[in-house]
């Protein structure tokens, strides 16, 4: 054969492709510059269940996997699927390793539902170097020894992310991270200093960053949220958000440490709803800036600044805003 191109149909043969480097399959942060491993076409439909020592599975090295992808980081069978690109199903990852952060699906680019760690005892969570698209939910819950969530620094789209009860995670970081479709929540991280989504332009729904010790929010490129509730961060002195222009519904609640610069709110336009409870440090809301309008419901209750001097700003501002009593 001349010219053959390995794995296409030729006269009547196919030309076997090329066996996976072994070296790309270790592939531990995508940094390098390393090609991604390569695949044979096709999909292989069925789901892939390697999360035993004694898995077994006939996948033969598909690009696609059409049903529930289960891992387990302390089997190295994972190995198995360096080379896939698409998992149309769920990725479910487990593991209880102590070791440095390994990247078992170095060739991933897109899971079109949803990702889920879950309750692992992993000390570093793994590392998808090419993952750019998760069309479902992202959820890191219940991963108690885990330090930081890092892994996903090609991440571009997802429907929803939920960091939940990592309980050692003093870090998480979404660095490319522009599209959310329904919400983000990072709630009871008992270690979390910083919270960075630092491209997301915009959240339809909620916004909700609650019971976490961090002192920083970063969300640099935020425009537009449907609901940002931000509560009970006791340490929290900083939110960076200084492209805000419009809040649904804004929710300020029990950041104990929050004074009148934590919040850089400085070119907000348009507010509907307002509530302020037990911020007692937070005397004034200049930090709103003065060219927003609210037009919603107020409420400000056991905070520095009381419910009709909150009043008379907004209405001096132009907005019309329907102030309600503490309950």
């Amino acid at each position: 054969l001349v010219n053959a191109v390995p794995g296409v149909e030729l006269a009547g043969a196919v030309v076997p492709r090329p066996p996976i480097d072994p070296s790309l399959i270790k592939e531990a942060n995508g940094s390098s510059g390393t090609a991604a491993p390569d695949c044979t076409e096709g999909t292989y439909k069925n789901s892939v269940n390697l999360s035993t020592a004694n898995a077994t599975t006939t996948y033969a090295g598909e690009c696609i996997i059409s049903g529930q992808v289960t891992i387990n980081l302390d089997v190295a069978s994972y190995a198995k699927l360096a080379a896939v690109k698409t998992i149309q199903g769920n990725l479910k990852v487990k593991g209880t390793g102590q070791g440095a952060a390994v990247s078992p699906l170095p060739g991933l680019t897109k899971v079109s539902t949803s990702v889920l760690i879950d309750n692992t005892s992993l000390t570093n969570l793994p590392n998808f170097p090419r993952l750019t698209t998760i069309g479902g939910s992202l959820m890191i819950r219940g991963n108690n020894k885990a330090t930081a969530i890092t892994g996903f620094n090609a991440l571009t789209q997802v429907g929803s992310l939920q960091v939940t009860n990592n309980n050692a995670t003093t870090w998480a970081t979404f660095s490319k991270l522009k599209t959310v479709s329904v919400g983000v929540t990072v709630l009871n991280n008992w270690n979390l200093t910083k919270v960075a989504l630092p491209a997301v332009s915009g959240i339809n729904a909620t916004l909700e960053i609650g019971k976490n010790p961090c002192t920083t929010i970063a969300l640099g490129n935020m425009a537009k949220v449907g609901m940002l509730n931000l509560h009970a961060n006791t340490k929290l002195t900083s939110v960076q958000a200084p492209k805000l222009t419009q809040v649904t519904t804004l929710l300020i609640n029990g950041n104990g440490a929050a004074t009148n610069t934590t919040f850089a709110f400085g070119n907000m336009k348009t507010l509907g709803d307002f509530t302020l409870f037990d911020q007692l440090k937070i005397t004034e809301l200049t930090w709103l800036g003065t060219q927003v309008k609210m037009s919603g419901g107020l409420q400000v209750c056991q905070s520095g600044i009381s419910s009709a001097d909150a009043l008379a700003w907004f209405q001096k501002l132009g907005g019309q805003p329907k102030a309600s009593h503490c309950n």
